[in-house]
């Protein structure tokens, strides 16, 4: 649900700042979220994974939309129409 909250914004900032910014954001996200699950156990509350998987969707949110953006202006003209397919 993150994801789908965060990716619109993470858009916006692609098309004002480019895409360092949301990717820089996306990847700090996202490796919170991973050191969050460092030391799970059998007995690590619930609040701990629900945090984990917050910061983790935050990140996949923010990430989409400048890796997107990057691989297709990378293509050359006549395979962007193709990259539908």
């Amino acid at each position: 649900m993150r994801a789908t909250v965060c990716a619109p914004w993470s858009g916006r900032m692609v098309g004002s700042t480019g895409p360092r910014r949301p990717l820089l954001l996306g990847g700090a996200s996202i490796a919170v979220g991973a050191l969050c699950m460092v030391g799970l156990t059998p007995h690590t509350s619930v609040l701990l994974l629900l945090a984990a998987y917050l910061f983790i969707g935050i990140g996949f949110g923010f990430a989409n939309a400048p890796i997107t953006n990057t691989a297709v202006n990378g293509l050359p003209p006549a395979g962007i129409s193709q990259s539908g397919r």
